[in-house]
C-alpha cells in the first residue's frame, strides 16, 4: 500500500517549478505525512478506498474510486490543507511550499492559487488539491 500512495503521491513529472531550488528534505517529509495520512484514513469505512482501484486511478487517470472524495478530504483536513469547514487554509499550503521551494516567486504564486480554488463541494476542493500536488511537485526519487 505504501508503494500505491507513493504513486500517487509522485505520479507526474515536475513543472516548472523544477528550475527552483528544491529542498528535498521538506519536500519528502510532506510526502511522508500524505503518505501515512492515507494509511490514516484507509483505517475508517467511510473514508478507506480500493487500493487497486486507487492505483488503476493513479495509472490511467480513469474513473475515481469508489470513496475516493470522501478519502482526498480525509487526508487534506487532517494535514491542515483544508479546515473543517472544508474551506482552503491557503496560508498553511503556501507555508508547505516555502518550505519544499524556498520562497514563492510569481510563477509559484499563480500555481498556489490553481491548486486553491474553492470547487462545487469540500470533497471536489480536497480532490483538486490533491491533483495539483501530483501535477505540480518535484520529481524526486
Amino acid at each position: 500500500m505504501k508503494s500505491i500512495v507513493a504513486l500517487f503521491v509522485c505520479a507526474l513529472t515536475a513543472t516548472a517549478l523544477a528550475d527552483a531550488e528544491i529542498n528535498e528534505t521538506a519536500f519528502k517529509a510532506g510526502r511522508d505525512r500524505i503518505m501515512a495520512m492515507s494509511r490514516t484514513c484507509d483505517e475508517n469505512p467511510a473514508t478507506a478506498v480500493d487500493q487497486k482501484a486507487l492505483k488503476k486511478y493513479l495509472q490511467s487517470n480513469g474513473p475515481a474510486p469508489a470513496n475516493g472524495a470522501a478519502h482526498a478530504l480525509c487526508i487534506t483536513k487532517n494535514l491542515g490543507w483544508q479546515n473543517e469547514d472544508g474551506s482552503v487554509n491557503k496560508p498553511v499550503i503556501t507555508e508547505k511550499v516555502k518550505a519544499i521551494f524556498g520562497s514563492v516567486d510569481a510563477k509559484v504564486q499563480q500555481y498556489i492559487e490553481e491548486c486553491t480554488e474553492a470547487k462545487a463541494t469540500p470533497e471536489d476542493t480536497a480532490e483538486q488539491l490533491l491533483k495539483c500536488y501530483r501535477k505540480h511537485s518535484p520529481k524526486i526519487e
